[in-house]
């Protein structure tokens, strides 16, 4: 199932966010397992882990703090689920300003 690594991803995501993870754990997860993301043909998780990565790389070099940190991992999981939602109903989707925006 192509969507299942995702799905583990936004979980470790949330489980870091819910305080059950350190940061160093969810770095650890994710390099163990996504270091080939790009070639298991999984956009979504090729996207997720492009932006978790990049997020948490920022904050690893100061350039945002762990308010924004937290806030970009957030959206990055909501958009991926929104994303999801539009699979399954057939209809494109994003996130715009909040709000959800079909067709875009």
């Amino acid at each position: 199932m192509a969507d299942s690594l995702a799905v583990d991803i936004r979980e470790r995501v949330t489980a870091y966010l819910s305080g059950e993870l350190t940061r160093p754990q969810l770095q650890e997860w994710l390099i163990a397992n996504t270091w080939d993301v790009e070639l298991r043909g999984d956009a979504q998780a090729t996207d997720l882990t492009s932006e978790i990565k990049l997020a948490l790389a920022e904050h690893s070099q100061g350039d945002i703090c762990r308010t924004e940190l937290h806030d970009r991992l957030r959206d990055a999981i909501k958009a991926t689920v929104l994303s999801s939602e539009a699979k399954g109903s057939g209809e494109a989707s994003c996130s715009s300003g909040g709000a959800r925006v079909t067709g875009c």
